[in-house]
């Protein structure tokens, strides 16, 4: 089992890398034809409704890792990933409405907040793709999530080539990251129809279980996510975007790096949530393995 986590490790290495040259390419670009105050406008709108998208993943996320490796009856995950999935989708519909809402309290210029209101559409679909991740961790098909990263991130940067040919602004650059990310969660879903067939399920009773356990988890998130975006959205508003612009190509660097340490985590939680009910002999051999890297690649 450990062999399968240092394949997907190395996949998500390999297509983290070939993300990261797209990456570099699609910043270019931006940079380019934007500029340094229109990137920094740019970066205003999504790290403004990152903050939004962190309070909504109230912890749902590593709960449905940790419910579903949990259970081996294919009709009890489909039940706890169909309604953690619908609960995530009603929780981060109603915060980015707010949003919405509460982005014209800000003295932003009119174009970001426009930015702000099409850019919500991204946030929507990223955080439903996050939380399907967690089904893929399960069965050890991140490969899968590789290639939709992938394959989004070209439709954007081929997005990109077309729309700098009539040299629009930046609300259609915005548009091209929101029809990017809706091919990004086409395909997620489709992938993730193969191991468990998500659909809406309300359950209030479990809804408030679910909300009441992952709370712990909820706060520790937000306070990270908040301490990686929350400097820019700051800046945005006390600096002029040209500023925010040159700060925000810099940060790019660092959300790169942080990259491979989370997915590893994320590799092997399902495991520990499945031997930590089943096996504690098992869950203690996996924890002392998992904590030396080097011994992933020995046979176990």
């Amino acid at each position: 089992m450990l062999q399968k986590i240092s394949y997907n490790l190395g996949i998500a290495t390999l297509s983290r890398g070939v993300i990261g040259g797209l990456s570099l390419v699609i910043v270019g670009i931006l940079t380019r034809f934007l500029g340094p105050e229109g990137f920094g406008q740019y970066s205003a709108i999504f790290a403004y409704l990152y903050i939004f998208t962190a309070i909504a993943d109230l912890g749902l996320y590593t709960f449905m890792v940790r419910e579903i490796s949990r259970t081996s009856e294919p009709a009890e995950e489909r039940k706890i990933a169909s309604k953690i999935f619908t609960l995530r989708f009603l929780a981060v519909v109603s915060i980015i409405i707010l949003a919405d809402l509460l982005v014209f309290a800000f003295p932003y210029p009119l174009k970001i907040k426009m930015g702000v209101l099409i850019a919500s559409l991204f946030s929507v679909g990223s955080s439903l793709v996050q939380v399907l991740v967690g089904i893929f961790q399960k069965y050890l098909r991140l490969y899968l999530v590789s290639f939709s990263d992938i394959l989004a991130r070209l439709v954007q940067l081929g997005s990109l080539a077309v729309l700098i040919r009539f040299e629009t602004g930046l609300l259609w650059f915005v548009a091209v990251v929101v029809f990017s990310e809706a091919v990004h969660l086409s395909l997620i879903y489709v992938f993730s129809r193969r191991m468990i067939k998500v659909k809406p399920i309300i359950d209030l009773a479990y809804f408030r279980h679910a909300l009441k356990t992952a709370l712990p988890i909820a706060i520790s998130l937000v306070l990270v996510l908040i301490y990686f975006k929350l400097d820019t959205v700051m800046l945005s508003i006390m600096k002029p975007a040209h500023d925010v612009g040159i700060y925000s190509v810099a940060y790019k660097v660092l959300e790169a790096v942080i990259f491979l340490p989370a997915i590893y985590i994320g590799l092997v939680m399902p495991l520990l949530s499945r031997f930590a009910v089943k096996s504690k002999p098992e869950f203690i051999k996996t924890f002392k393995s998992a904590r030396a890297p080097k011994k992933i690649f020995v046979r176990s």
